[in-house]
């Protein structure tokens, strides 16, 4: 993977994984990974996102909206992020995509899961797949 990625994504455990570092995403990589979440929906149970602070920009995020809108439902989500501007991020983005997006805390893997409805063995796979990728970042 190309060294200016400003997050990785991967499955694990049921779950689409999302480690994010503390920049946005350019366009190109937001889209891409859309369109990863959409090929590979059918693999997991839900979406968790992993951040220091990074996340899409206002224009992405309407991008989501409409990638989900046309898609026709929006995977449960999880994003988990030490960040009060993110989690106000992801309210905004709950006003839009309903209830199945919710905020966590950056270590909340036990309560992302349980919103997720995995298991604990799933969990533990997420939880190796966030220090993995974190260390790639």
């Amino acid at each position: 993977m190309a060294d200016n990625r400003t997050f990785l994504y991967d499955i694990a455990g049921n779950a689409h994984v999302a480690v994010h570092g503390t920049a946005p995403p350019g366009d190109e990589e937001w889209q891409a990974y859309l369109d990863d979440i959409l090929d590979r929906v059918h693999e997991c149970r839900g979406v968790i996102v992993n951040t220091t602070g990074g996340g899409p920009t206002a224009a992405q995020r309407r991008a989501s909206t409409e990638h989900w809108n046309r898609y026709g439902s929006t995977p449960r989500m999880a994003i988990m992020t030490v960040s009060p501007v993110v989690r106000g991020m992801v309210t905004a983005l709950s006003w839009f995509l309903g209830t199945n997006i919710r905020a966590f805390t950056i270590d909340g893997f036990s309560d992302a899961g349980k919103h997720l409805a995995l298991s604990d063995a799933d969990v533990e796979e997420v939880r190796t797949m966030v220090e993995k990728l974190r260390a790639q970042l």
